[in-house]
Order: C-alpha cells, then sequence, then structure tokens
C-alpha cells in the first residue's frame, strides 16, 4: 500500500509540473511579464522579513537559549567596587547587615511581608544603616504604611512582579544590569523562585548568603561570618 501510494504521489506531481511548463508555454507574455513581477516583488518582501526575523533572533538571543546559570557556586567577592544594587527579602536583620556592611551596596531595596518580624528587621535596617551607609527603599513611613509591602509571599508571581519593579527602578537611576543584584536568602520558597525568575529574565545575578553557622549568618560585623555564593549571572560579567 506503501508503494502504491508513493507511485501515486509521484505521478501526480509529475502531471503537475509538466501541467505548469506547458500552460506557462502558452499563456500571453503580458500575463507572464506580470508573474515574474510579482515573483520578484514576493522575492524581495520574503528577504525582508526573513531578514527582520534574523535579527530580532540574534540580539534577543538570551532569551531562546536554555540558561546554564553561569558562575553557580562561585563566591562573590566582598568589598567589591561593581556591586551598586541589591534586592533583599528582609525575614531577619543579620544576612541583610551582612550584605550592606561587605558587599557595600549604594542602594538597598527591602522586599518585606506583613508579618512583625520581617516588618520589624526592615524598620531596623532602614533606622541603622538609611542615609549613613547607603540609601534604603522603601522609607521608614513606607514601611509603617505597607506601601511596597509583599501581600502574597507564597505566589511567585507577585514577588516576581516586585523585584522587575525595583530592577526597573534602579536602572532608570542610571545603574547597569551588572551593578544590580538580587539575593535569595531569606523568604519563602515561592518567594525566592519568583525573585530569582524576574532576576533571570532581566540578565540580573542573583546571589545566596551562606553563614557559617549551619548557613545562618550570626555576626554580621564579621566580615568572615558569611559569604555570597552565585546562583547565576545571566549577564556572564564574570567575577566582580
Amino acid at each position: 500500500m506503501k508503494i502504491k501510494k508513493n507511485i501515486y504521489s509521484g505521478l501526480l506531481f509529475f502531471i503537475l509540473l509538466v501541467g505548469f511548463y506547458f500552460g506557462a508555454q502558452l499563456m500571453p507574455e503580458p500575463i507572464l511579464k506580470k508573474l515574474d513581477n510579482a515573483g520578484i516583488v514576493f522575492g524581495y518582501v520574503l528577504l525582508c522579513f526573513s531578514s527582520a526575523i534574523a535579527l530580532h533572533i540574534y540580539f534577543n538571543r538570551h532569551l531562546y537559549m536554555r540558561p546554564g546559570f553561569a558562575l553557580l557556586g562561585e563566591t562573590l567577592p566582598t568589598m567589591s567596587k561593581a556591586v551598586k544594587a541589591v534586592i533583599i527579602p528582609v525575614s531577619r536583620t543579620e544576612p541583610p547587615e551582612w550584605i550592606i556592611r561587605w558587599l557595600k551596596p549604594q542602594e538597598v531595596a527591602l522586599i518585606y511581608t506583613e508579618k512583625r518580624e520581617s516588618r520589624d528587621a526592615a524598620l531596623a535596617l532602614v533606622a541603622n544603616y538609611h542615609g549613613t551607609t547607603c540609601k534604603i527603599i522603601p522609607a521608614a513611613v513606607q514601611i509603617n504604611e505597607g506601601d511596597r509591602m509583599l501581600s502574597t509571599p507564597d505566589n511567585p508571581v507577585t514577588s516576581k512582579t516586585l523585584v522587575r519593579n525595583y530592577i526597573n527602578e534602579f536602572l532608570e537611576k542610571g545603574y547597569k544590569e551588572h551593578e544590580i543584584f538580587v539575593d535569595v536568602t531569606g523568604g519563602k520558597t515561592a518567594m525566592s523562585l519568583g525573585m530569582f525568575q524576574a532576576a533571570e529574565e532581566m540578565r540580573v545575578a542573583t546571589i545566596y548568603i551562606s553563614g557559617k553557622h549551619d548557613g545562618k549568618v550570626k555576626k554580621p560585623t564579621d566580615r568572615d561570618d558569611a559569604q555570597a555564593i552565585y546562583m547565576s549571572d545571566p549577564g556572564k560579567k564574570g567575577l566582580r
């Protein structure tokens, strides 16, 4: 049956080919010229369309490439001059305080939730470091009013949206992609996942703070009490 089907398909193709050939021979010359011109125009349009697609894929190739999580597991050096802005989830004061003291960002965005511990920790960080060591957003007044609070930490979409907004805000202020970092240490798993996705999509590096006390930071005033570990550096800028 398959052989017969192939034979019939071949005969049909042959008949169509012969038909097109003799049909072209019998057509008036004006019609042939119009068809020829139409073919030239179609070829030009197809070339432009193909070129546009090729350029789009080239300049957005990172969207079509499988992420490799560059620098995964590598240590980010402390006192790095390239760290300009950091987005930090807050559940305790110690990890954010270590970041502020030893990575020395110019500006910090805090991700806090409605939990009292998270809100109080955010307020303490603003009181202790804003204006003296770095600039911290949101301000204490905003935190007390619940402004820019992560209302649903169990939904990764909300944390992703909030982090994207902060990244865009930093970019508008003049920070470069490779100068912005997202810390995913504190908070729930879904919250960290949303933050990580936002960073990956916007080509921003993510880090994790690993303390020496079963992974926890207990002495943020001691530089050796923790280290910043790369989770991913999609911009592939190398160790800062």
